[in-house]
């Protein structure tokens, strides 16, 4: 289910550094190695943040960057996910 939505991801966070010399490109053969646990870091600001829990049930889109491994994709969109297990605490996230 995410591989295709992370792997659309990863095309655009290599097309975005493509000019950029100090990174080193990745695929989704790096993102997806079985051997590494891979780190996503969302960032999102805190006044969406708190909107997005406060409406966890709205399937109401919120900008924000998604980097991994030093590369960033900026105004993605996330948003709460789920159906019935959706959480204004700790929601589960769907870009």
């Amino acid at each position: 289910m995410f591989r295709p939505l992370l792997r659309r991801l990863v095309l655009g966070l290599v097309l975005q550094s493509a000019a950029a010399t100090s990174v080193r490109a990745q695929t989704t053969d790096d993102l997806f190695n079985e051997g590494v646990v891979q780190r996503l870091e969302i960032t999102i600001h805190s006044r969406d943040w708190d909107t997005l829990r406060a409406n966890f049930t709205s399937n109401d889109f919120y900008p924000a960057d998604v980097t991994w491994s030093g590369l960033r994709a900026r105004n993605v969109g996330i948003r709460s996910r789920g159906s019935d297990t959706r959480s204004g605490s700790k929601p589960g996230l769907r870009a």
